[in-house]
């Protein structure tokens, strides 16, 4: 079975045309195929730029939106796969289009676990969600089709499929 590359940050597709082949990766260390021998950049999957910072470790705080203005909080990047998302109001809790990566806008942690978004409860995020979790369980189940329910006198979850 092949693994979702994707959401595995120490895994990348070669980049090299027709290549098709699943490369290990170290942060900050080029990537060697081992089916064509290209070498490249994890970050930026363009050839390896030795002696030059990667284009993708470009600070946010330097990009300017078109308008000329600095981007300040409504740009970030992904933390699992660097690409750059823009939340421009509404909820804390993000999934990145690319990499299905969740996580919280805030302080950027790692969600994917965190079915009850307990992160928002404590810590510098303390209700910072956004929104009630009321409305957002609501919203995932009519989404997902899916909501969770406990069994009665249990802690174990069961997942099972919602009828609306």
């Amino acid at each position: 079975m092949c693994p979702d590359v994707r959401k595995d940050s120490s895994l990348a597709w070669c980049p090299r045309g027709g290549c098709e082949t699943v490369c290990q990766v170290v942060p900050n260390e080029p990537v060697w195929c081992p089916t064509c021998v290209h070498v490249f950049c994890p970050q930026c999957k363009r050839e390896w730029h030795e002696d030059k910072p990667c284009p993708r470790n470009t600070s946010i705080d330097n990009l300017l939106l078109a308008d000329g203005s600095n981007p300040g909080e409504e740009i970030k990047a992904c933390p699992n796969c660097h690409v750059l998302i823009e939340r421009n109001d509404g909820c804390a809790q993000m999934m990145c289009k690319f990499c299905e990566h969740i996580f919280c806008w805030h302080c950027l942690a790692s969600l994917d676990e965190d079915v009850f978004l307990k992160h928002f409860d404590k810590g510098p995020c303390k209700n910072k969600l956004g929104h009630s979790k009321a409305s957002l369980m609501w919203h995932r189940a009519r989404v997902s089709n899916t909501s969770i329910f406990l069994k009665p006198n249990s802690n174990k979850r069961q997942e099972q499929s919602a009828v609306f």
